[in-house]
């Protein structure tokens, strides 16, 4: 990963060092996202307590997915490009539980209330971008970087029982791992100032060993995958544009002490504004 890393700096260095004139080199966008149709559920062990799978929307009540973010990008020249993002996603919802669930080595029983707290998840993400075919209406890019994901799940009971741990959430960002991602951009012009973007992207590692080693050397498996559907119009500098896109994500880690699972899938729309110079 270092070895990699260090290549791809050398890279861009020189293709900063060549880069000529801007002219539409530098993009900045801002965007907001809503949930058309999403669910998920989060899965906590203590030691050999299994945990019940919490569903966010049911269990948890979280009946909206909202997340916003920018990216920012930096083109050296027809072939070589850099591109970095940031996501931000809070969690709210309240439920009363009809049924016994077990949670982090705690027994709630039916009747308790159960508040999905200050919990949030932030994405961020950085691409090396290089274009092989490109013509005047329509370009195909290929995608190479690292994510990084940090998820924090809070999940506050009312009332607490008398076995439940006073520490309620769970932080899956523990870890701090950058994960290496793939992925592929098509792009259409049919007419000027018009742009249609299609794009997937997303990372997968299974079982791998990270540096965390409290409670034992944490195991981590993730899956990410974002496609999107993007319409822009471009008048002068500014671009604006809707987008669709349809998110998995989905994370475990295991130790001696704890097993925890996250995922949350679905489809949201949104609107961004891009300033192209």
């Amino acid at each position: 990963m270092r070895f990699l890393c260090l290549l791809l700096s050398l890279l861009l260095t020189g293709q900063v060092l060549s880069a000529g004139p801007l002219g539409d080199r530098l993009s900045f966008a801002v965007r907001a996202d809503a949930g058309l149709d999403f669910d998920g559920f989060v899965r906590l062990r203590q030691f050999s307590l299994e945990g019940s799978r919490l569903t966010l929307r049911e269990d948890l009540g979280l009946s909206q997915w909202t997340s916003g973010g920018f990216d920012f990008g930096w083109r050296f020249d027809g072939r070589h490009a850099l591109r970095a993002g940031f996501t931000g996603t809070r969690f709210r919802g309240l439920n009363t539980l009809d049924r016994e669930v077990t949670h982090e080595g705690a027994t709630y029983p039916a009747g308790t209330q159960l508040k999905l707290d200050r919990s949030s998840w932030w994405h961020a993400e950085a691409w090396y971008q290089f274009t092989p075919w490109r013509n005047e209406h329509a370009e195909l890019n290929l995608l190479g970087g690292v994510v990084l994901d940090l998820l924090d799940v809070w999940v506050v009971p009312n009332p607490r029982p008398a076995d439940a741990p006073k520490d309620d959430h769970e932080n899956f960002a523990t870890a701090w791992l950058p994960l290496p991602a793939l992925g592929m951009r098509l792009e259409v012009r049919p007419v000027a100032g018009l742009r249609l973007g299609v794009e997937a992207r997303g990372t997968h590692v299974d079982n791998l060993s990270s540096w965390h080693t409290a409670g034992g050397r944490m195991r981590h498996s993730q899956t990410s995958l974002d496609a999107q559907l993007e319409l822009g119009y471009r008048v002068a500098e500014v671009e604006f544009g809707v987008a669709l896109r349809h998110r998995v994500f989905r994370i475990e880690q295991n130790n001696l002490e704890d097993g925890n699972e996250f995922s949350l899938q679905g489809t949201q729309a949104g609107l961004f504004i891009r300033v192209v110079l």
